[in-house]
């Protein structure tokens, strides 16, 4: 499959099964994003999925490596008054000056991203002093665990499947290793057992 064929079947996709992926997070992301304010930089933005928890008076910057996303997330930012500005590239270099941002946004992204380290350090980059960085991400199984087994087993074909994302990523560990000043998290498990059933979320302070 060409790569313009998989974006142009991603977006779609993406658009037309997100609401029903939204439903398992709906309460967790109203608390983390509803109190956003000023500048914001969400990070793989997709077709605009967490337009609706943020307050319509914030500037929003998208940013995602699909171009055919912006179709998508156009249509969907017209639901509301957002003022948005599509970018298209990656989290690893991050086309905007040194200390743009009061907040980057990271939902279900990092297990996809090439070079998670790099792209931590372009988030921490782009936000401003005391400038929050707020994720909410699924990541690796405790050591040991049944689960991590599996995880670590399956992540090869899963990664190729499921473009590029990985199970077995440690995320929460390199976000500590990125020397943001304060980290807030809570680690849950989903009610529903999957292979992405340990989640993490909270925010990182620069």
């Amino acid at each position: 499959m060409s790569t313009k064929l998989h974006n142009l079947l991603f977006a779609y996709t993406m658009n037309k099964f997100s609401d029903n992926m939204e439903k398992t997070f709906y309460d967790r992301k109203k608390k983390l994003l509803s109190n956003v304010k000023g500048k914001v930089v969400e990070i793989g933005i997709g077709t605009g999925a967490n337009l609706k928890y943020y307050d319509e008076k914030i500037e929003v910057t998208c940013i995602d490596p699909n171009p055919y996303m912006q179709k998508y997330l156009n249509k969907n930012s017209k639901k509301g008054n957002w003022k948005i500005k599509f970018i298209k590239g990656s989290s690893e270099n991050i086309e905007l000056p040194n200390n743009y941002t009061d907040y980057v946004v990271s939902t279900h992204v990092l297990c996809a991203v090439n070079d998670l380290e790099k792209s931590l350090l372009e988030i921490k980059r782009v936000l401003k002093k005391n400038g929050k960085f707020i994720f909410l991400e699924h990541v690796c199984a405790n050591t040991g665990t049944k689960l991590k087994k599996v995880q670590d087993l399956i992540n090869p074909p899963w990664k190729y499947i499921a473009l590029g994302c990985n199970l077995n990523r440690d995320i929460l560990s390199t976000i500590r290793k990125t020397g943001f000043k304060k980290l807030v998290f809570e680690k849950y498990n989903l009610d529903k057992g999957s292979l992405v059933k340990p989640h993490i979320q909270g925010y990182a302070i620069k």
